[in-house]
């Protein structure tokens, strides 16, 4: 911190934790400490273009793509399922709540790995512990998922389009338009 701004002597893209970005102007080579701006929050409405272009960016859809999506909006509304922990009984109903992930996802191990890469795809805030809370780009990608759960096969299949591998041909490019 230098002045109560965060800075970073290298600009190439945003700072390790992808929270803020460079206000410079490109092409002065990172030679200096430069201040840095917060990144605009994520809407929290996604289109159906958006959905796709963040999983394309993350996940080759092969092998069985529709469970990986299941999972992934399960998880999404078991991290939002609201407790609050100021309500008597709170430790009962978290442990029954924490119960009910266990009995999908018994090994902590995995459930924690995907706690924590939630968190650094910041789909949620850590807090204290993982999972933390879904932030508002979170609840964008919960909301846009939900609106495909219904038929997983064909937002999977605009992936697949013969023409141009779903990189926007005219084909894919019908198929993204949002839902009604």
């Amino acid at each position: 911190m230098k002045n109560g701004q965060r800075t970073r002597g290298a600009c190439d893209a945003y700072d390790p934790g992808r929270h803020f970005r460079c206000t410079l102007e490109s092409g002065h080579a990172g030679q200096h400490a430069m201040a840095l701006d917060p990144i605009p929050k994520q809407k929290p409405f996604w289109t159906r273009r958006e959905l796709y272009n963040f999983l394309n960016d993350r996940m080759c859809l092969c092998g069985s793509p529709e469970s990986v999506l299941a999972m992934l909006v399960r998880l999404l509304r078991w991290i939002d399922e609201p407790l609050d922990t100021k309500e008597p009984g709170w430790n009962e109903r978290y442990a029954a709540h924490r119960a009910s992930l266990e009995a999908w996802c018994p090994d902590t191990g995995v459930s924690d790995f995907l706690f924590y890469w939630l968190d650094h795809e910041d789909l949620t805030e850590h807090g204290g512990s993982v999972p933390g809370w879904l932030t508002k780009k979170g609840e964008g990608l919960l909301g846009a998922l939900a609106r495909e759960e219904n038929d997983w096969r064909a937002f999977v299949k605009l992936h697949l389009c013969g023409h141009c591998g779903g990189d926007g041909c005219s084909k894919c490019t019908e198929g993204l338009q949002d839902n009604p």
